[in-house]
């Protein structure tokens, strides 16, 4: 090994040290995929609570059935991955809490409406849907593409239902 690389090395050890020690915060990342549950959404949901109160991203192997609604907590990122992900709950599928994300690949990630009657809605905000209007913040949906497939349609009804949430 050259001086230079062995001095590049000892470099590069003492800035993560320092990083580690100033309390830079480390994201954790989990596949959903090595969780256990009988649909994507019981996977999903097992890794948000593996990843606890730290911050953390749950990343989706591309496209699934989603039969147990999603609740992702704050500070943890919904990452998926390109594909068709179906919804067959009979409540929102992605309920996000303060602080959480849900972020798609691209127009190539899907997620299909319910079916359930009168249930239109694919993302919320989990207070203002859970505690009848409480105020969320700080929640972020990007880069999905939500397609419908209720019969039942209503002009009315909302496909992310973000109601009193601020940021």
């Amino acid at each position: 090994m050259k001086l230079r690389d062995t001095l590049f090395l000892v470099t590069l050890i003492v800035i993560l040290a320092a990083a580690s020690k100033s309390g830079v915060a480390q994201t954790r990342v989990v596949r959903a995929d090595r969780y256990p549950g009988a649909d994507l959404g019981a996977k999903i949901n097992a890794a948000d609570r593996d990843l606890g109160a730290a911050a953390g991203e749950i990343q989706t192997s591309g496209g699934g059935r989603i039969s147990t609604q999603i609740v992702i907590s704050a500070n943890h990122t919904l990452r998926l991955a390109a594909g068709t992900y179906v919804s067959a709950t009979s409540t929102p599928p992605i309920l996000l809490k303060s602080g959480a994300k849900v972020i798609g690949a691209s127009w190539d990630t899907i997620i299909v409406e319910p079916t359930a009657p009168k249930q239109f809605t694919v993302i919320g905000a989990f207070s203002h849907l859970q505690r009848n209007g409480a105020a969320d913040a700080d929640i972020s949906v990007k880069d999905i593409q939500i397609k419908g497939a209720n019969p039942g349609f209503d002009s009315v009804q909302q496909a992310i239902s973000l109601g009193n949430c601020s940021r």
